[in-house]
Parts: C-alpha cells; sequence; structure tokens
C-alpha cells in the first residue's frame, strides 16, 4: 500500500509482489523500498518490483523480517536462517554455518554492532565480526544462545517483534510476554 496525492495504492502478487502476506518493510539509501513476505523479498524501485528467491541465495523464502544494519546494509531472517545482502550478493547463514536454530522471526542491531536473532528456542547473540575473523573456533564463538535460563520471560520469540529504543535497549517480544534487555550491561566470556 502507498499513499500519494491523496490515494492509497495497493501492491498484490498481480502488481509483482513476491507474495501477498507482508511481514516487514525496510527503505535504503537509494529509496528502494525491500518488502519481507512468505513468497521471499520484494525490492520496489521505480515503480516496479525485483523479486529475490531461494534461488537468489535466501535461505527460505518465508522471510519475516528485516533489518537495515549501521552501515546501510540489509539483513534478513528467515524460517532457513538469515542472510546479509551487500553489494548485490545474499551471504547466508544458517545452522550448517554454526546459526543455533535455523528458524529466524527478528534481527535487531544493539549499539555496538552485535546482532541478536529471535528464534524457537531463545535469542541468539550474534558476533558477524568475529564470525568473519577466520579464526581458529571463531563461528563457535559468534553465537551465543541466550533462554530463560538468562532472563528471558519464554524461548519462543514472535516473528518481527523486536525494538531498539532510543537508550539503545532492546525488546524482545515472545509467546510468553516481553523481555527488556540493555547490551551495554552484557558480560560476555570469551574463554575457548
Amino acid at each position: 500500500m502507498h499513499y500519494q496525492n491523496g490515494e492509497f495504492k495497493q501492491f498484490t502478487e498481480e502488481d509483482g509482489l513476491a507474495n501477498n502476506t507482508v511481514m516487514s518493510l525496510a527503505e535504503t539509501e537509494d529509496g528502494a523500498i525491500w518488502v519481507a513476505t512468505y513468497g521471499g523479498v520484494s525490492k520496489y524501485q521505480n515503480g516496479s518490483f525485483t523479486n529475490y528467491s531461494i534461488q537468489d541465495g535466501l535461505p527460505n523464502n518465508g522471510v519475516l523480517d528485516i533489518l537495515k544494519d549501521t552501515s546501510g546494509e540489509l539483513w534478513f531472517a528467515t524460517y532457513g536462517g538469515i542472510s546479509h545482502y551487500r553489494d548485490g550478493e545474499f551471504e547466508t547463514i544458517t545452522p550448517d554455518q554454526g546459526l543455533p536454530d535455523e528458524v529466524s522471526y527478528f534481527i535487531e542491531q544493539d549499539d555496538r554492532g552485535i546482532y541478536w536473532i529471535g528464534s524457537n528456542k531463545g535469542v541468539i547473540r550474534f558476533d558477524y565480526d568475529a564470525y568473519q575473523s577466520g579464526r581458529e573456533n571463531a563461528q563457535s564463538r559468534a553465537f551465543k544462545m541466550i533462554t530463560q535460563d538468562q532472563g528471558l520471560v519464554a524461548n519462543e520469540m514472535n516473528a518481527g517483534a523486536s525494538f531498539k529504543d532510543s537508550d539503545g535497549r532492546l525488546w524482545f517480544v515472545s509467546v510468553g510476554g516481553l523481555t527488556i534487555f540493555d547490551p551495554r550491561k552484557e558480560t560476555v566470556n570469551n574463554a575457548v
């Protein structure tokens, strides 16, 4: 749906949208609107849609959330893992690459650059810099699962249900309620 000149413009699959079930939206610096759907990702620019799916590198066509990170790059949370879109390419991160759960309901970034991914099993703390470093055991250290044992109200999160407030706190919405987390107070044990 688009509001222009006092009128609503609606978009559906008939107009080129990947799927009518829309979960999330994000706008990039070039003015493109990215749309997360159950049929993949649609990019709306210059009056038309370009669609991306598993064939283009997404881990799953069920895309639940989009994050534009602090560098302006896009991240997609899907039923099959996450994808990082940079320079026209998808980098897919799934359990095969160390992600603790393939179901990714949301993705959020804290003020330090750490990513937080909502899953069926809790919230995954993801240090992308450590993941990319190539150091021994880097992938296993890049991911940490946060669960009820560490203070979540429930382990199963809800699709697209996260928020970073103006104080940098992260809000995670789950099937059992709401958890507020201040990542600045986090302590991490980096022991192997």
